[in-house]
């Protein structure tokens, strides 16, 4: 009876409860050979959206004159798409996963990528599982945490993410990757998470402007592939 509840005592340690999905705002820093940029991503349920404003290096220093947003994406996880808000068109793209999609036109094999777990590391505070992504000349480093939970999109250097259905996203996880990214570097570009509020957006963030008008072009990135 005893050495029964040693063991029970022992698997019920082992087991740690799934991390739950992140409600908040997450703000990252990524700084380019050539420009810095601020990425602010707001995350609740099954929705995201992010935002992206680049400045200009000046000696080194981001030139606050010179910032420019980007067009944001708000991202549904549900019907697994992505919706671009053109500001200039006042136009709503909607359709695939930009990343998802490239990854099939590619034709890209989960063969050809390699995840490799280095270690684990403390960044800015936060636990972190450090990784190593090979695919062909291409190499990725990410620091990843459960800290503050998991995240459906993982935001990345260069102006990159991996969404759900990513083969890079794929490999990553079954690596022990679930999380949300800390700190990223892939050659030059680097990012790193700078802030994080965990009020609740409101539902008005994920919501496409009014009068803006919509444009569906999944079949026509189909018919890409």
């Amino acid at each position: 009876m005893m050495k029964k509840l040693t063991f029970m005592v022992i698997l019920a340690a082992s087991i740690r409860p799934a991390a739950a999905q992140f409600t908040g705002t997450l703000v990252y820093q990524s700084t380019t050979s050539t420009n810095f940029r601020l990425t602010t991503v707001h995350e609740k349920g099954n929705q995201a959206r992010i935002d992206c404003r680049i400045y200009s290096l000046k000696s080194g220093v981001p030139d606050s004159s010179t910032g420019q947003d980007q067009d944001p994406l708000i991202d549904d996880f549900t019907a697994n798409k992505e919706t671009k808000l053109l500001y200039k068109q006042q136009v709503a793209s909607i359709g695939p996963f930009t990343d998802v999609w490239s990854q099939k036109r590619l034709k890209i094999s989960p063969a050809e990528i390699s995840v490799t777990l280095v270690g684990t590391e403390t960044i800015n505070g936060y636990s972190c599982k450090h990784f190593i992504i090979n695919w062909k000349i291409s190499k990725k480093e990410l620091w990843i945490t459960q800290d503050l939970g998991t995240s459906p999109v993982y935001i990345l250097p260069a102006f990159l993410y991996y969404h759900p259905g990513s083969v890079f996203l794929d490999k990553l996880i079954a690596a022990g990757g679930a999380g949300i990214v800390v700190k990223g570097v892939t050659g030059p570009a680097n990012i790193i998470l700078a802030h994080v509020d965990k009020t609740s957006p409101p539902s008005s963030v994920f919501a496409i402007p009014s009068g803006y008008s919509t444009r569906d072009v999944t079949a026509f990135m189909e018919q890409a592939q």
